[in-house]
């Protein structure tokens, strides 16, 4: 028998926050960490909105914000030294699922 204490359940879902979803992201601080054999990314997750200044000005901002770690121990000792901009951009799409 169930009481009021207990916990009860539904036959449909509740939406409790707004879905977000997103396939846009800007890179925002790259941290290389020779010693600790890694590197990490700052990146933020549209969708992007653009605000305009009375000054002129611009700055557009995102929806959030992640950490990533891009490469680490033998994944990157094996790029150390050789990797570009390219690379870096290609692999954290890849690590986000795109």
């Amino acid at each position: 028998m169930t009481t009021i204490v207990d916990t009860l359940t539904l036959s449909n879902e509740l939406v409790l926050a707004e879905r977000r979803v997103t396939t846009e992201f800007t890179i925002r601080q790259i941290h290389e960490h020779i010693q600790d054999r890694r590197v990490q990314v700052e990146i933020e997750l549209g969708p992007f909105t653009t605000e305009t200044f009375p000054d002129g000005r611009t700055e557009t901002r995102g929806s959030g914000g992640r950490g990533v770690t891009v490469w680490e121990g033998d994944a990157y000792d094996a790029i150390r030294d050789t990797w570009r901009n390219q690379d870096l951009m290609e692999k954290v799409t890849e690590i986000l699922g795109g």
